[in-house]
C-alpha cells in the first residue's frame, strides 16, 4: 500500500498564513462544549513545522536573536519536548544568556534528554561547561533511558467504536494521532455480517440502479453498504438520508469533536479505518482568496499529499466546483487528479455523484470489494467505473481515451448510474485494470530570481504516482519533463501497452516523444501559449495542459495517470523564436481564466531582455513610479555609487500581504528597505 510520510511535504507557508480565516457557504453553528485537544493536534503540529522551518532559516542566516524568539515560542507550545528544550539551550548559549541556557538544558534532561556526548562535544555549549551544575546535568543525561519520544512522535492508543444503528461516532476514545502519516485516525468495528442473502437491508432510494442493486443483494451477489462510512462535512447542508441507504454508517461527531470543528469543511488529516465516501458543500468565499475545497487542498503541498494518502486508503470526498469552473472565471484548477469528484455547480450538486458512487460500491461482488479494500483500490476502481460508464463513452471504450472522459469537473448530465452498477456487478478480479504509476525522471530546471520571479513559490504543486502537477514559471519558450510509467497490479500473463494522450491543451502546444520501444518512458514538452477553449466545453477557457497515460493489458484499460502543467494567466510574454523579448507581469487581464493570487502574486513591473551575439546579457525593469532598473544575466542589480564606482547588488523578492489586498511580490536590493 502506498504511503506518503508527512515530513516529506511541508505545508505551503504562504497558503497557511493567508488562509487562516476560513469562510464557508454556510456558517458553522456554535457548539457549546469544550473542544478535545486531540482534534486540534494536526493544526498544532502544522504550526510547529512552520516554526521549525522559520527557525532553521533564521539559524542559516545567523539571525540568532530572531531564532531565539522562535525557539521560545516552540518550547511554549511543546513544553514536554526534550529536543525543543535542548535546541533552545543552544540558542540561549549563542546569545550569551548562560544561566537561562543552563536552565533550559536542565529541563531537557529532566524530560529525558539522554545524549551526554552531545553536551560534551557541541561547540555551541562550550560556554556552559564551566558553570556550576553542568557536570550534574551531564551525569543525569547519561543515566536517562536510551529511548525517548517527543510529543509529536507519540502515537496515542484507542479502542475502536462499534457501528450501531447506521451511526459511527467520532470521539476521543476511538481517535488517535499517527505522526508518521501526519493524520488523526478514527477507528470503528463493523458488526459481523452473515452469508444469508436477506441479512443485508434493501436500498429504498427509487431508481433503476437501486432496483438492480437490491436484486443482487437478495441474490447474495452484491456487497451492499456493510462496513461502509458516509461522512458529511457541511453539517447536513447537503446530506444523504439514512432511510434511503439502510446499512450505510453515517459518521457523527461527539460534542468535543464538533466544538473543535472536526466535523466541518475540508480536513485532509482526518482518516478512518473503514472505507469512506463523504462530501462538503462548502467553499472559501473571501473576496480575494476565494476558492473551492479542492483548490484549497491544492494550495498546500502537505494537504494535497494527505488527500492522496487517504485516497489510497479507500477514502474520497465529493465537492462542488463553486465559481472555480464557470465561463466568468474559467478553469481555475491547477491540477487534474482522481483524489476527489468535483461536481459542476454549488451546494447540492455533489448529491448525484455521491449516490452513484455509493450504489456502485454496493453493487460490487463481496469478494471483489474485499480485494479492493485490502489493496487500497476501492476509490480508484469507483472512479474508473464512473468514467468508463459516462453516457458518451462508447462500448468499445474509444471515448474513454479522451479528455472529455477525464475532466477536472464532472457534469451530472453525463452520469449513467445504471450503467455504473452493471459494470461494477459484472466485475471479476481477473478484469481489474492495472495501475499506471508515474515517476518523474528529470525536468527542465529553472533558477529562482533569474529564470522566474515568484518569491518562495516553486514550480512543484504535486508529486504522486497517479497525478503530477507543475506551474510553468520558467521564462523559457518551452518546458520539458521526462516521465516514466510502470504497470502495477498487472494480471499475470498479460503484457502492458502504454497510451499517452493529450487530454487538453492549446493547438500544437504539447509534444510527446517516446524514449523507448515500450513507450513507458517519454519526454513531454509543453510550449508557452495563451488560454485555450476546452474542446468539449467551448465556453470554458483554461491554461492547464493535461497529459494522461493509460495502461492497456488487452482486457482492461486503466485509470489515467495525469501530468498537469499550469501556465500563468497573468503574464504577457513576447518571444522571437525561442528568444524572450519582454514579459509584462502587470498586464491587464480581460478574459478568463482568472489568476489565483496564491500561485501568482501581483508583480507590478515589466522586464525587457537584452542580448549580445544571441547571448542574454540582462534586462531592463520598468516599475510604476520608479526609474528603469538594469540587471545583469544573473539577476543582479547594476548600480553606481556617487563617486562613480560600479556595483552589482543581489536582489531579493519579499512577499507583501496587506489587509484586503492580494499578495504582492516586491523587489529590492538585499538588506535594504523596500
Amino acid at each position: 500500500m502506498r504511503k506518503f510520510p508527512a515530513l516529506l511535504a511541508i505545508c505551503c507557508l504562504l497558503g497557511s498564513s493567508l488562509l487562516a480565516r476560513r469562510c464557508a457557504l454556510r456558517t458553522p453553528e456554535r457548539i457549546h462544549a469544550r473542544p478535545a485537544e486531540i482534534f486540534s493536534l494536526p493544526q498544532q503540529q502544522l504550526q510547529l513545522q512552520q516554526l521549525s522551518t522559520a527557525l532553521q532559516a533564521a539559524i542559516r542566516t545567523r539571525q540568532f536573536a530572531q531564532a531565539l524568539a522562535i525557539s521560545s515560542e516552540i518550547t511554549q507550545q511543546t513544553p514536554k519536548d526534550t529536543a525543543a528544550w535542548y535546541n533552545h539551550a543552544r540558542l540561549l548559549a549563542l546569545n550569551e544568556q548562560h544561566t537561562a541556557a543552563l536552565s533550559a538544558l536542565n529541563i531537557a534532561v529532566q524530560l529525558g534528554f539522554n545524549q551526554p556526548d552531545a553536551l560534551l562535544q557541541n561547540p555551541e555549549l562550550a560556554s556552559l561547561r564551566s558553570l556550576p551544575g553542568f557536570s550534574l546535568l551531564l551525569r543525569q543525561a547519561g543515566q536517562n533511558p536510551a529511548v525517548t519520544r517527543t510529543a509529536s512522535e507519540t502515537t496515542t492508543s484507542t479502542t475502536p467504536a462499534l457501528l450501531t444503528e447506521q451511526t459511527a461516532i467520532v470521539s476521543v476514545r476511538n481517535t488517535r494521532w499517527v505522526p508518521a502519516d501526519f493524520s488523526l485516525v478514527t477507528e470503528f468495528q463493523a458488526p459481523p455480517t452473515h452469508n444469508h442473502k436477506r441479512s443485508l437491508p434493501q436500498i429504498t432510494t427509487a431508481s433503476p440502479a437501486a432496483a438492480l442493486v437490491n436484486q443482487w443483494i437478495q441474490q447474495g451477489s452484491a456487497a451492499g453498504f456493510h462496513g461502509l462510512l458516509y461522512d458529511n462535512r457541511d453539517r447536513d447542508h447537503s446530506t444523504l438520508q439514512p432511510a434511503e441507504f439502510p446499512g450505510l454508517a453515517f459518521v457523527e461527531y461527539a460534542p468535543e469533536a464538533r466544538a473543535a470543528n472536526a466535523d466541518y469543511g475540508i480536513r485532509p488529516f482526518q482518516r478512518f479505518n473503514l472505507p469512506t465516501l463523504g462530501n462538503a458543500s462548502t467553499a472559501y468565499v473571501d473576496p480575494i482568496l476565494w476558492r473551492s475545497n479542492p483548490r484549497m487542498l491544492l494550495s498546500s503541498e502537505l494537504h494535497a499529499a494527505l488527500t492522496a494518502q487517504s485516497w489510497y486508503r479507500n477514502q474520497m470526498y465529493c465537492y462542488p466546483e463553486h465559481r472555480d469552473y464557470d465561463p466568468d472565471h474559467g478553469d481555475m484548477f491547477p491540477v487534474n487528479t482522481p483524489f476527489w469528484i468535483i461536481s459542476q455547480g454549488s451546494s447540492g450538486s455533489d448529491q448525484p455523484f455521491m449516490k452513484a458512487i455509493l450504489l456502485t460500491i454496493a453493487a460490487l461482488h463481496p469478494d471483489v470489494r474485499n480485494e479492493l479494500e485490502h489493496s487500497g483500490r476501492l476509490m480508484e476502481i469507483a472512479q474508473w467505473i464512473m468514467r468508463r460508464s459516462l453516457k458518451f463513452v462508447d462500448p468499445a471504450g474509444m471515448q474513454y481515451l479522451s479528455g472529455r472522459a477525464h475532466p477536472v469537473v464532472f457534469q451530472e448530465h453525463d452520469l449513467d448510474t445504471e450503467r455504473m452498477v452493471q459494470l461494477a456487478h459484472s466485475l471479476q478480479p481477473s478484469q481489474l485494470p492495472a495501475i499506471a504509476k508515474l515517476s518523474v525522471i528529470s525536468e527542465d530546471s529553472a533558477t529562482p530570481d533569474t529564470d522566474y520571479f515568484s518569491g518562495q513559490l516553486t514550480e512543484v504543486i504535486l508529486n504522486t504516482p497517479i497525478a503530477v502537477g507543475r506551474v510553468y514559471r520558467t521564462l523559457k519558450r518551452s518546458r520539458s519533463m521526462v516521465v516514466d510509467v510502470a504497470a502495477e497490479q498487472l494480471q499475470i500473463g498479460r503484457s502492458p501497452r502504454c497510451h499517452w494522450v493529450v487530454l487538453q491543451s492549446g493547438p500544437d502546444q504539447v509534444h510527446i516523444k517516446p524514449l523507448n520501444t515500450e513507450r513507458s518512458r517519454v519526454e513531454i514538452t509543453v510550449k508557452w501559449g495563451p488560454a485555450f477553449q476546452v474542446p468539449w466545453q467551448p465556453e470554458m477557457h483554461s491554461q492547464r495542459v493535461d497529459v494522461g497515460v493509460f495502461i492497456d493489458d488487452g482486457v482492461s484499460v486503466s485509470l489515467p495517470a495525469i501530468v498537469s502543467t499550469l501556465l500563468p494567466p497573468c503574464e504577457s510574454r513576447t518571444y522571437a523564436g525561442t528568444q524572450l523579448i519582454a514579459v509584462d507581469y502587470n498586464s491587464p487581464q480581460n478574459s478568463p481564466p482568472a489568476t489565483d493570487p496564491l500561485l501568482f502574486p501581483t508583480r507590478r513591473w515589466r522586464d525587457e531582455y537584452q542580448y549580445t551575439d544571441q547571448q542574454l546579457t540582462g534586462w531592463i525593469r520598468h516599475s510604476p513610479g520608479q526609474p528603469p532598473a538594469e540587471f545583469n544575466h544573473l539577476g543582479q542589480l547594476k548600480n553606481t555609487t556617487p563617486d562613480g564606482q560600479k556595483l552589482l547588488l543581489p536582489v531579493e523578492y519579499p512577499l507583501s500581504s496587506a489587509p484586503g489586498q492580494p499578495p504582492e511580490l516586491l523587489w529590492k536590493p538585499r538588506n535594504s528597505q523596500p
